[in-house]
């Protein structure tokens, strides 16, 4: 897939058709992660939709017929409420799960017997509302103030950035670029949910990016600086917004990479391998998507 030879759709079908038939935990693992991810990187705009609600019926059947309490059907959960931010479905679903990061619930999932509520859980589901604009700023800040730790610290981070809003995408891209404080696992958590919504939403950034890349690498940690350069790199769908028209090689992720290694021969080694390798990945999925765009 991600050289342009299988569509997506074809791998799509196989794994909807097999997810509940999958004995191994660790290959049905593989599976739906390689599954969603196939669908985000290089399956065109126009068909996401549509493959993520097949992955998601996929998921809800298969999770349905696993064994209470295994880890197949952990695995599947997390599944579902992951592809739920994506798809049309699972509103009502992940906001019963939800419960387990604000509420004293007992007993167990309503679509898992065996899977008690937590907040971890909980978290990853307001997360999946938030991506769908389904979930209030207040009502994330209760959760929040409710039971204080280090997963519900990130988790609000990370929800917060998901929404789908622009002043809440230029509120995490400025804590990412701006905050030298903030812990590792809060700036990854923080970007990750900067990276998911509309492409206009982060597009205004893409310049930005690449003029603060000098200034981040010499200001930070190689740690801290890595995670930056990796979780903002712009990224955008082939044939829309600010694609549209345009090849490959000339969308604003590939080109404006190009213009800065040109213009940045001297750059450290290693800031500029990160970018070669960005570069490298955004191509690959561009011409991806051009694929099935067309298959």
């Amino acid at each position: 897939m991600r050289d342009a030879r299988l569509p997506v759709s074809t791998f799509v079908d196989a794994v909807v058709r097999n997810v509940s038939l999958e004995p191994s935990a660790s290959l049905l693992g593989s599976m739906v992660s390689h599954a969603q991810a196939a669908v985000a990187n290089y399956a065109s705009q126009t068909e996401r939709e549509n493959l993520y609600n097949a992955l998601h019926d996929a998921f809800s059947t298969a999770l349905a017929a696993a064994s209470p309490g295994s880890d197949a059907q952990l695995i599947l959960l997390r599944a579902l409420i992951t592809v739920s931010g994506v798809a049309t479905q699972g509103e009502e679903t992940c906001r019963d799960i939800a419960r387990g990061a604000f509420e004293d619930t007992t007993g167990d999932i309503a679509v898992a017997t065996g899977i008690p509520y937590d907040q971890n859980l909980g978290w990853a589901a307001l997360g999946a509302l938030a991506e769908r604009n389904l979930v209030s700023v207040t009502e994330l800040e209760q959760a929040a103030r409710y039971n204080p730790s280090s997963i519900s610290a990130n988790g609000y981070a990370y929800a917060l950035a998901a929404l789908p809003q622009a002043e809440h995408k230029a509120e995490a891209y400025r804590t990412v670029m701006e905050d030298s404080t903030l812990s590792n696992d809060a700036l990854s958590s923080t970007a990750n949910g900067f990276r998911l919504g509309p492409d206009e939403l982060r597009e205004p950034y893409f310049e930005s990016y690449f003029a603060a890349l000098s200034d981040i690498w010499e200001s930070r940690s190689i740690g801290m600086a890595t995670r930056i350069v990796r979780g903002l790199y712009p990224r955008i769908s082939y044939g829309h917004g600010s694609a549209a028209g345009l090849d490959v090689d000339d969308t604003a992720p590939v080109a404006l990479a190009e213009r800065w290694l040109q213009e940045h021969p001297e750059a450290p080694s290693a800031l500029r391998r990160l970018i070669l390798e960005a570069q490298d990945l955004t191509r690959r999925n561009l011409n991806a998507q051009k694929f099935n765009a067309t298959h």
